[in-house]
């Protein structure tokens, strides 16, 4: 891998341009909380009920209209990212309409359950095999799941209810990419080495031979550039390579160094606070995200749900 390797250009942008762009996000209308209300209503406490052919029962133009929306934004055509704001925020109705939105726009994984509850359950990742989804800690910029044979498309966080602090960043893979080769070709090939990661997503057992078995790239590239792929999370690369007895050199340091300081940079990632009633849908193959330390409001522990998506 040479500084001559074509550059991805899908999701494409910088901190300023999310800034200035209002087309990839919107608040919710009468009509489409009206639809949505319908549908949790017919499903009542039973959310295992809510699926695509039960939806094909009901005339829903303005989530059909929402669907389409989302499907653009998230597409090789917008941000790799949309965002609702305005719902109700009562906690049945979100968890409904994530199933019903969900469901929607892709096929929803399973490992962690339809879907998952986000919240501090009071454990710390660097001494447990738990993700860092199951903390308050702050997170390093990342993409979903370290197993190797899931990758989530796209991933949804509903908030049912923030916390003090949170916020969760989002930069381009895509514009990493571009300063990689600009800055750094001598870090090209590192970063498209396979590196081991630790076994912590619910579906394979922790075994020694799961564990050698699961490793895959950092960044990958599809056919003429396009297709990035962005798979990182570093502790769980540090972990899987010491747990596997190959612990990471000083190169490899140098350059996973450099990545963390370059996703870092403020022109790069744009941050944003969930409030109740927010949903955001994040294209997980080229954009990471990364959340700041939080503490949870008096009497009210932060709640986030969140849905893993095939599409």
């Amino acid at each position: 891998m040479t500084s001559s390797v074509a550059l991805p250009t899908r999701h494409l942008w910088r901190t300023q341009d999310l800034r200035e762009s209002s087309t990839w996000y919107r608040q919710a209308t009468l009509e489409l909380v009206d639809e949505l209300q319908q549908i949790a209503a017919w499903a009542g406490g039973n959310l295992d009920a809510i699926t695509p052919k039960a939806l094909q029962n009901f005339a829903t133009p303005s989530i059909d209209e929402l669907v389409t929306w989302i499907r653009w934004e998230i597409g090789p055509q917008g941000f790799g990212v949309a965002k609702l704001h305005g719902l109700p925020t009562d906690a049945h109705f979100l968890a409904a309409i994530s199933l019903v939105l969900g469901s929607s726009v892709g096929t929803i994984l399973e490992n962690y359950g339809r879907i998952y509850d986000v919240y501090d359950r009071g454990g710390c990742y660097k001494n447990q095999a738990i993700p860092v989804s199951q903390t308050r800690h702050p997170t390093g910029f990342h993409t979903d799941s370290a197993r190797r044979e899931t990758v989530p498309d796209v991933i949804t966080l509903t908030c049912v209810r923030d916390g003090i602090g949170g916020n969760t960043h989002l930069v381009s893979a895509a514009k990493i990419y571009h300063r990689l080769v600009a800055e750094r070709p001598e870090f090209i090939e590192l970063l498209h080495e396979s590196y081991v990661r630790a076994v912590v997503t619910p579906g394979t057992e922790p075994t020694p031979e799961a564990l050698i078995a699961n490793q895959f790239p950092i960044f990958e590239l599809g056919p003429g550039g396009d297709g990035l792929t962005f798979r990182y999370m570093r502790y769980w690369i540090e972990q899987g390579q010491t747990l596997a007895g190959a612990p990471i050199d000083g190169q490899t340091t140098a350059a996973l160094d450099w990545l963390d300081t370059t996703l870092s940079d403020p022109t790069h990632y744009h941050e944003q606070h969930l409030n109740p009633g927010d949903i955001v849908w994040i294209a997980n193959r080229d954009i990471a995200h990364a959340r700041s330390l939080y503490e949870n409001r008096p009497q009210k522990t932060r709640l986030l749900y969140r849905m893993w998506l095939r599409n």
